[in-house]
């Protein structure tokens, strides 16, 4: 069965993969953070061109401002109160530029709703005052979203596919999986949702049907634990398990990592394919187990039930 971690740590380490280039995986699935950069870019060089705009046409008035102090000079002026504001949103936009440049600079493509959140606030922007330049946002609003749907592209093989994109998951058949393995038996819906939230997981799709999951627990700077790897019975035998574990491995946000660990029952053979092997020194390492936990948390639920 091509399936792991169950709730004994039976001694598995990984051997260090040589690190993949950021935006690329094994050359099949393209990500990374690009078009987030140079969106990130764009909305900084916006920011600073608003924030001289607003001070040359405005410098009259920002003259009087100064001599009138600050306060008394903006209260009673509602153009004066409108180059204000005009001027003022260059530092947060700058700084979100800033922030998504960061974020596209280290391999990452911002969230979907970051793209459609930029494009929404630059439509009203433009309705609401058309001289602000919002529609200056439409560009790197289009970049982001273009990002965001390149960085879930699918890998594929064959008539198969992989991907990282949480929308696609079937979250009732990984939650039906899991609850009948050995290693999550009747963990509850609410737990597994929020597992799968909290992680990084990779779908198997054959068409628009996913037959298999993987997801990984990672800060993704050091340390990554792979959990909850399957495929549905009728699709085991044509190399699957080792195709999603090579995509796994290769995803950009998760190279240079200094620890990989998993723990299986019965499928060494797959993961020794990949790099994994035997603990070099089990006694560093030391856990803490709660068999049965959902079990038993089931059992308490029926019997405090009136």
């Amino acid at each position: 069965m091509e399936s792991h971690a169950p709730s004994r740590c039976l001694g598995i380490r990984f051997v260090e993969v040589p690190e993949m280039p950021k935006g690329t995986i094994t050359g099949t699935e393209i990500t990374g953070g690009g078009m987030t950069r140079a969106a990130g870019r764009l909305i900084m060089a916006i920011a600073g061109i608003h924030f001289l705009f607003g001070v040359w046409f405005g410098r009259a008035q920002l003259a009087a401002i100064v001599k009138d102090g600050f306060f008394n000079a903006i209260a009673p002026h509602a153009g004066r109160q409108l180059l204000f504001w005009f001027a003022a949103f260059a530092a947060p936009a700058f700084l979100a530029g800033f922030l998504l440049a960061r974020m596209g600079a280290r391999g990452e493509a911002a969230p979907r709703a970051v793209g459609w959140s930029v494009f929404a606030f630059a439509i009203v922007m433009n309705l609401l005052m058309p001289l602000s330049g919002g529609w200056l946002l439409l560009g790197p609003a289009v970049l982001l979203l273009l990002d965001a749907r390149r960085n879930h592209r699918p890998v594929r093989r064959g008539g198969f596919s992989i991907s990282t994109d949480e929308s696609k998951l079937d979250r009732g058949l990984v939650h039906e999986f899991l609850r009948g393995s050995y290693w999550a038996k009747g963990i509850p819906r609410a737990t597994a949702d929020r597992s799968i939230e909290n992680a990084l997981n990779f779908g198997v799709y054959e068409g628009g049907r996913q037959i298999g999951f993987a997801r990984v627990i990672t800060d993704r700077a050091t340390f990554a634990y792979l959990s909850d790897v399957f495929v549905l019975e009728p699709h085991r035998g044509r190399a699957l398990g080792t195709w999603l574990m090579e995509v796994v491995l290769a995803h950009p946000d998760l190279q240079g990592l200094r620890r990989w660990m998993l723990a299986t029952h019965d499928a060494h053979g797959l993961y020794r394919k990949v790099g994994f092997t035997g603990l070099s020194h089990p006694e560093h390492f030391m856990e803490l187990v709660f068999p049965d936990i959902y079990e038993r948390a089931a059992a308490g639920e029926k019997g405090a039930s009136p």
